[in-house]
């Protein structure tokens, strides 16, 4: 039996004036002996455009070392492309081989061969699924690509490569863009958005609407449903000319769709503003235009195509939700819009009553809120039936310990964190509030110390901060809902690491500044607030998504804030002052008016 070989390989950055640029273009050192060393990602900045690379093909001769580094950096190429990448590989595991199975994104690598297997070891390594879904760290196993070499032609080639796009973080940063697949929620009436990364580019188009073909998130979004034709996909490409997207769908292998394929009108309807919301994130798409085998469908207006803006009324942050402020004024519930501020006509416009918070379902019409000892929650109108008639009183929906801020959802669906000294219990109960608040079971919040709650608007997520000995942390958990709205079950909430450094303070606010984007309000140090943001996929974010903390040099006592595009983020300062987020990211006097209490947006 002949000695194990081994040789280790070491990837070193170049660093010169031109470091990103020289180390793509081939500044690598790749020694062949001593110690297993670490190499560092190309460095980039997010802000700006990748530099062009064609990386080199396998030179004559080269060692399996050389082979093995040099084809994991022959996937960095720009515009991606895999064509190179493929030529370090035998023939037929050229053929076979799926990069778009996953995606591996590491911060440094190391190669050492052993035998004729390069093990590739990556470093922080993180992995999305073959739609782009960010699905976090991976395993130690994972992270440790082991790629057989064999001689092919008297040239090293690598026998079965692993069937992922492996590049660096500064790489990912810089060509992949965030985007959100759109899909409906059970009662088809508002779209869901799935955070997904795709590459910038030509490719872009294809990447968003295959995924849409793959349907929802088996993880968390096995409730939710698609529009477009079962078992149809995209053969080829989606081809954009002169902005008008054209999307091709047949069944696998090009066969005819089945009959049961045929969409109704409605469903027509449904398919069009999935399709429009998402490829309204493609820059260069205007319009959207579909075939089933070779047809041109007639889409809404008549038309074989419809604008990217088609589809409003399947707006996530709910186009009909109210996008006016309540608060307290004097102890009276008032409502402020378009900077007019009244007395709503319902119970709790015509009393003084002191309150810990509120919350106004989207329509603004029905308000919950939680007594000044924060044990009992009461539901009532803002509006009185008529003008003349005497104000509906509230009723008391639920007696505990602690609650927190509460929460209302498309649905009509309200929901509750109270906190003891067992940990927290979630409740929700609708639609309206009409019956009696429910437990649901939220791993990883329910039992925990949550310190904020909120859902967003389209009911299919809740959101929680939690603080304990472990530190403070933020997490959501997917929510599967009914046709009827109903609540049928809570998946494990996971941590969302753009809020891994919001630090020992905890959270004291949690609002939506998108549909898929969260901000947090946390005191790191007395008299000094942050507003944290990020992603709700767990994702770090990617591009110029730097999610940089913003700071108030006062004390906050809440953050407000709307998934509704335009609506400002506001804080609510300790001398009851409201300031707003400028486009500058400075804090600036929202309103001349002093003195609203816990104020609030609906939802």
């Amino acid at each position: 039996m002949r000695a194990p070989r081994r040789v280790a390989v070491a990837v070193r950055r170049c660093l010169t004036g031109l470091a990103a640029t020289l180390l793509l273009a081939g500044c690598v050192s790749l020694p062949e002996s001593g110690p297993v060393e670490t190499g560092d990602a190309a460095a980039s900045d997010p802000a700006a455009d990748a530099p062009y690379f064609a990386p080199p093909p396998p030179a004559p001769g080269a060692s399996p070392g050389q082979l093995a580094a040099g084809f994991v950096r022959a996937m960095e190429a720009n515009p991606l492309t895999t064509a190179v990448a493929r030529q370090y590989l035998t023939a037929e595991a050229a053929r076979t081989w799926r990069p778009d199975r996953a995606t591996l994104v590491y911060s440094s690598y190391s190669v050492e061969v052993v035998d004729d297997t390069a093990v590739v070891r990556l470093v922080d390594a993180r992995r999305l699924d073959d739609r782009g879904a960010w699905r976090g760290e991976v395993s130690a196993e994972e992270s440790v690509l082991r790629l057989p070499l064999v001689q092919e032609q008297g040239e090293w080639r690598i026998s079965a490569p692993p069937n992922a796009l492996v590049i660096p973080d500064g790489f990912f940063r810089s060509r992949f863009q965030r985007a959100s697949l759109y899909f409906l929620d059970p009662a088809q009436q508002v779209l869901v958005p799935e955070i997904v990364y795709v590459p910038t580019g030509e490719q872009m188009a294809t990447r968003l609407v295959r995924g849409l073909l793959e349907g929802p998130d088996p993880v968390g979004g096995s409730a939710l449903r698609s529009a477009l034709p079962a078992g149809s996909v995209v053969e080829f490409s989606v081809p954009v000319t002169g902005g008008r997207a054209e999307i091709a769908l047949t069944g696998a292998g090009g066969a005819p769709l089945p009959a049961s394929a045929e969409p109704t009108a409605a469903g027509i309807t449904l398919m069009a503003a999935q399709l429009s919301w998402t490829l309204r994130q493609v820059p260069e798409v205007t319009r959207v235009g579909v075939l089933l085998d070779g047809n041109p469908v007639t889409l809404p207006g008549d038309s074989v195509d419809v604008p990217v803006s088609f589809g409003a009324d399947f707006d996530p942050a709910i186009v009909w939700a109210s996008r006016s402020l309540f608060g307290l004024r004097d102890g009276r519930v008032v409502e402020v819009e378009g900077g007019e501020e009244q007395v709503v006509t319902g119970w709790f416009g015509s009393r003084a009553v002191d309150h810990r918070s509120l919350a106004v379902d989207l329509a603004g019409g029905r308000l919950a809120t939680v007594s000044a000892g924060g044990g009992v929650v009461e539901v009532s109108s803002t509006r009185s039936r008529t003008s003349a008639a005497e104000p509906e009183p509230p009723m008391t929906w639920y007696a505990g310990a602690d609650v927190l801020k509460p929460a209302w959802d498309h649905y009509g669906t309200l929901w509750l964190v109270d906190r003891s000294a067992a940990g927290a219990r979630v409740l929700a109960g609708g639609p309206a509030a009409s019956g009696p608040p429910i437990p649901v079971a939220v791993p990883g919040v329910t039992g925990e110390g949550v310190t904020a709650m909120t859902v967003s608007r389209d009911g299919s997520r809740l959101a929680a901060a939690l603080s304990d000995a472990a530190g403070t942390r933020v997490v959501v958990s997917r929510l599967e809902r009914d046709e009827q709205g109903g609540v049928v079950r809570a998946t494990r909430a996971r941590p969302l690491e753009a809020f891994a450094d919001v630090g020992p303070a905890p959270v004291t606010s949690l609002v939506w500044r998108s549909p898929t984007t969260l901000a947090a309000l946390t005191e790191p140090t007395p008299g000094v607030s942050q507003v944290h943001t990020g992603p709700v996929d767990g994702s770090p974010g990617s591009g110029e998504e730097t999610f940089v903390p913003l700071t108030f040099r006062n004390s906050a006592r809440a953050l407000l804030g709307s998934p509704t595009a335009g609506t400002p983020l506001l804080l609510d300062s300790s001398e009851a002052q409201l300031y707003q987020l400028t486009s500058t990211g400075r804090w600036s006097i929202a309103s001349t008016e002093v003195g609203l209490l816990v104020p609030t947006y609906v939802g």
